[in-house]
């Protein structure tokens, strides 16, 4: 007995001393941020945590954009990061993700992030990649996986029980035969289970996960502050140059300047990329596609669990179906009646959730919508842009 009362002490220190180290990384942090952190893309510890994306949900003039390597096109003039810089449309974007953040990973941060964005304006990308087959493997999730939104998903009262047991069947299935992450795969195994001989293990392990949870919330804030440093000496926010666009003019802009840089073949894709990924394999590439689909993936059941939680808890973003290059994928034989019905099942899902919906599909064949085969260039950036901004002001 004198044991496990002592046990029980040790651990209530434990997150007692734990707590106190928040608060004081609290107090160093302050109400600090750079709103230039918005412009990075694939940074871990923004992806990964929770404090940074917090602070920019807390911004009354904040659009946090979620997607995966669609984001990573900084190099195109129109990306939100430039086309909007200075706040042009009244408002700074943050991009989140990288490439195979996908359904699963998105729904984990949202959940972590809970309340904090209900209400607030986001973009959320769909990346037809990512409904191909078996395209999320174990080690490409566990990439991405964040423990700490995770733990703080699975923490929140505030969730259907139903969507966290959903979520942690599948963390489960990815994590389990990852020793690294033994203590998530056991977690996740004995909510799962939830039944008279589970509960007791659960309760008596939860102390752990919730040091564990501490533990992960002192590091995120370390890592926030190594990121504040980087911007030490730096204007904290952006210069206003807010502006009337001319739509029309834009894309028009925009199409002569992706005709500029895609030149050298006549899939309207960037010279660049051409010349170091498909110049030398065209052959290879002719009927490459011919056996894929995006219609029997699991990363369906993945996107209605996202529609779930978002609707769940209140969030309420703008999705974004975005389209693949039609004249390449049909040099591919790439069957367009099953491009089409993706499409077409994606709008029904996001429209059955009653989000609101910029549907895309309809441009795999305008030749400068994309940059490459699957990602976002420089007419595309300019519809999608004004799309955001139609969002913003509702």
């Amino acid at each position: 007995m004198k044991k496990a009362a002592a046990f029980l002490v040790s651990i209530f220190l434990s997150i007692g001393i734990l707590l106190s180290s928040i608060k004081v990384y609290d107090k160093r942090l302050g109400d600090s941020f750079y709103e230039a952190i918005g412009d990075i893309y694939a940074n871990e510890y923004i992806n990964k945590g929770l404090e940074i994306q917090e602070r920019e949900a807390n911004l009354s003039d904040s659009m946090m954009l979620f997607g995966s390597s669609d984001l990573g096109t900084l190099d195109v003039p129109t990306h939100p990061s430039n086309f909007f810089k200075g706040k042009s449309g009244g408002f700074k974007t943050y991009v989140i993700g990288r490439g195979f953040s996908q359904s699963i990973i998105h729904a984990i941060n949202f959940g972590g992030l809970g309340e904090c964005i209900k209400d607030k304006k986001i973009g959320f990308f769909i990346s037809p990649p990512w409904f191909q087959k078996d395209m999320l493997t174990p080690d490409k999730f566990i990439m991405n996986f964040s423990e700490l939104q995770f733990y703080s998903l699975m923490f929140n009262s505030k969730i259907d029980k139903d969507i966290k047991t959903k979520i942690a069947d599948r963390v489960y299935y990815y994590v389990k035969n990852n020793e690294n992450l033994r203590h998530i795969r056991d977690f996740c195994y004995i909510y799962i289970m939830d039944n008279f001989m589970a509960k007791p293990i659960y309760y008596i392990m939860l102390p752990y996960h919730k040091i564990k949870f501490n533990l992960l919330s002192i590091k995120d804030k370390m890592n926030t502050e190594s990121v504040f440093k980087k911007f030490e000496g730096k204007p904290k926010y952006e210069v206003v140059k807010q502006t009337e666009f001319d739509w029309d003019k834009e894309k028009k802009l925009a199409i002569e300047y992706g005709r500029l840089h895609s030149s050298n073949n006549k899939y309207a894709i960037d010279n660049k990329y051409y010349d170091t990924y498909l110049r030398d394999k065209l052959p290879k590439y002719k009927g490459h596609y011919k056996n894929q689909s995006y219609l029997g993936s699991q990363e369906f059941e993945d996107f209605e669990l996202l529609l779930k939680l978002c609707k769940s808890i209140g969030i309420k973003p703008l999705f974004i179906n975005v389209p693949i290059k039609g004249k390449w994928f049909d040099y591919g034989e790439f069957s367009k009646a099953d491009r089409e019905e993706y499409y077409k099942r994606i709008n029904e899902m996001v429209l059955r959730y009653g989000f609101d919906l910029a549907d895309y599909s309809g441009h795999e064949y305008d030749d400068y919508f994309l940059k490459d085969i699957f990602h976002i260039g420089w007419e595309g950036w300019v519809c999608i842009d004004e799309a955001l901004y139609k969002y913003y002001q509702k």
